[in-house]
């Protein structure tokens, strides 16, 4: 098995590079550029895939197998950057369509494609977890994106005879983790206080090697049926609970108090970051029984999972 792999300098595309590595799967890593750090040989760089040559990428792709597309636009657009839908379309929707052609253009016949559970929505209502088949309700450009490129998928995989496989995760977490969770786990490493006490919520996190794993299970496997598969951790847990696991791995106890959710919202609300309450107490949980009728398990728990996560923020 050789995998194209874009995307392959992120977050996600560091672990898989990993693990391919050590299982002895070979690959081409499309990166926008190349890190001035980086000794891996197999990258390549090939810029911004919303405006790539086709053909050019095709001609990477040869030899290879499946393609894994990592690459896409998460992070939110700052202010004064341009239009939210379209930067977000750009490198989310057209980016894919361009692989997509070029996949097909270079005979490959495997295609994973990683989305995401904001595709579906934020929040779910309680002991209603997000499984596939359900309407989606994305409530952002990025979650509206990566909605529309899902249908892409979909449509020129099924019109071409492509075998095909969308993952839609929760909050992805790991070695290099960035944003909430980072900020998270360094509130409570430096014995922040924090009014995240007896919150009941259940929420659902993918640990970044758990999300690898699931990756190159469906890519390898020999009877897997085309679909979206949602991937996670086996644990659902609180936000509070988080929090005081992250204390234990760090060894430091979580200051945790409770606040009332209303006065919350309107901290929040004051502080233009009114969403954060949706993340903070709402329910955010999938359903992964598809994925592991399979035969796919998870091979890290969660604590595993935070273990690994701390030992990289120490170092």
């Amino acid at each position: 098995m050789k995998l194209f792999i874009t995307g392959a300098g992120g977050f996600v595309g560091q672990a898989l590079r990993t693990e391919c590595r050590q299982r002895g799967v070979t690959y081409v890593g499309a990166v926008r550029s190349i890190p001035p750090d980086s000794s891996d040989p197999h990258l390549l760089r090939v810029g911004d895939l919303g405006v790539c040559s086709i053909p050019a990428l095709a001609d990477l792709m040869q030899s290879c197998e499946g393609v894994v597309h990592l690459a896409a636009r998460a992070h939110q657009v700052d202010k004064g950057e341009g239009d939210a839908r379209a930067l977000y379309r750009g490198i989310n929707v057209e980016g894919t369509r361009r692989v997509l052609e070029a996949a097909w253009a270079a005979g490959i016949k495997k295609f994973i494609y990683l989305s995401s559970v904001k595709a579906a929505g934020e929040w779910n209502p309680p002991g209603e977890p997000f499984r596939e088949g359900m309407s989606n309700r994305p409530e952002d450009e990025y979650g509206r994106s990566k909605e529309e490129a899902e249908r892409l998928v979909q449509a020129y995989c099924e019109s071409h005879g492509m075998q095909y496989w969308i993952l839609r995760p929760p909050l992805v977490y790991g070695p290099g983790v960035k944003a909430n969770f980072y900020r998270l786990m360094e509130a409570v490493a430096k014995g922040r206080w924090l009014p995240l006490g007896g919150i009941q919520n259940r929420r659902s996190f993918c640990y970044v090697g758990n999300l690898v794993d699931a990756t190159l299970y469906l890519v390898t496997a020999e009877k897997a049926d085309s679909g979206i598969y949602y991937v996670a951790d086996n644990e659902v847990v609180s936000t509070t609970e988080l929090a005081r696991r992250m204390g234990d791995v760090l060894g430091n106890r979580a200051r945790l108090f409770p606040m009332p959710s209303v006065f919350v919202r309107l901290l929040a609300r004051l502080a233009g970051k009114k969403d954060l309450v949706k993340k903070l107490f709402g329910d955010l949980e999938v359903d992964t029984h598809k994925l592991r009728g399979l035969g796919w398990h998870p091979p890290f728990t969660i604590s595993e999972g935070l273990e690994k996560t701390v030992c990289w923020y120490r170092e």
